[in-house]
């Protein structure tokens, strides 16, 4: 009698690539999941959903399980299938995450994308992370070790836009398009249209003293519509160039302006108020913490 043909699963990114797929719930109400899911499951959880709903979430969690899988490949040979990937190992990924120098919001991140693909409830204290809110961290104000070993001189253009332009990465990498950039009567670039989280979209100033390095740079790719750079390395400390950029427009417009002689935290109240408006923060007390960097 012959054996029975055994089913071919696919390799384990493909897995964890369907599941993801299956947990797609585009178009229907999250607040209607959340509702469902604290009462039917859990009623201590919060805003807790078993779905997916949108694209860009999907494209978060597939980024976070291709590193994850990655890791677990190298470092577990006995894992083929997603049924063997267990709490162990996505302690231990997230605590080497950790320990490479990324952020306590990166890592909590990846977390929780985990922890929605594979069903989970691990938290950073069973990873031995450190447990505080990421609401408590000063993102990236000091330089991670990962950062250091990248060589700058490489990047220039990069480096000189977001400093230019007060860019995150997210709108730089793969979505930024010359045709984005707003000119004067000159052709000069003074400022740039910024697609940000959720598909919302804003316009930030460019600081004077870069407008034309930026337009230079701007004027040296051919196809207007097609985005600038693809992919933007890990290494890149962006946010440290987004911080140099704020505190560059705080001075700019307090030079231009004059201190309007209200304060906030110490700082020229409105001066604050144009910054965080540039950066895209709603939020004007993280702002202190972009100009005040060591």
């Amino acid at each position: 009698m012959a054996k029975p043909k055994k089913e071919k699963r696919g390799s384990l990114s493909y897995q964890i690539n369907q599941r993801m797929k299956s947990m797609l719930c585009i178009g229907e109400s999250r607040h209607d999941a959340k509702a469902d899911y604290k009462k039917n499951i859990d009623g201590n959880t919060q805003n807790k959903t078993v779905g997916i709903h949108s694209y860009q979430t999907f494209e978060n969690y597939k980024n976070v399980c291709k590193g994850f899988t990655t890791w677990v490949k190298s470092n577990d040979s006995s894992v083929k299938n997603i049924e063997d990937i267990t709490t162990e190992h996505i302690e231990n990924y997230i605590k080497h995450r950790a320990d490479e120098g990324y952020s306590a919001s990166t890592y909590s991140q990846d977390l929780a994308g985990l922890n929605k693909v594979f069903g989970t409830s691990v938290t950073k204290k069973d990873c031995n992370v450190d447990n505080r809110s990421c609401k408590k961290y000063t993102n990236n104000r000091e330089l991670k070790e990962h950062h250091k070993h990248i060589n700058l001189d490489n990047y220039k253009d990069e480096c000189d836009l977001i400093k230019g332009c007060g860019m995150r990465r997210s709108s730089l990498e793969g979505k930024l398009k010359p045709s984005d950039f707003v000119r004067n009567e000159q052709g000069v670039c003074t400022g740039v249209k910024l697609k940000e989280k959720g598909g919302k979209t804003r316009v930030a100033d460019i600081r004077a003293s870069y407008q034309e390095r930026v337009t230079n740079i701007v004027n040296s790719f051919k196809n207007s519509d097609k985005p600038m750079y693809n992919k933007i390395p890990n290494r890149l400390p962006t946010h440290r160039l987004r911080q140099d950029y704020a505190r560059g427009l705080y001075s700019d417009y307090v030079q231009e302006h004059g201190d309007c002689g209200e304060k906030y935290k110490d700082l020229d109240s409105d001066a604050v108020t144009y910054v965080s408006k540039n950066l895209g923060h709603s939020r004007q007390e993280v702002i202190k913490n972009y100009i005040f960097y060591k």
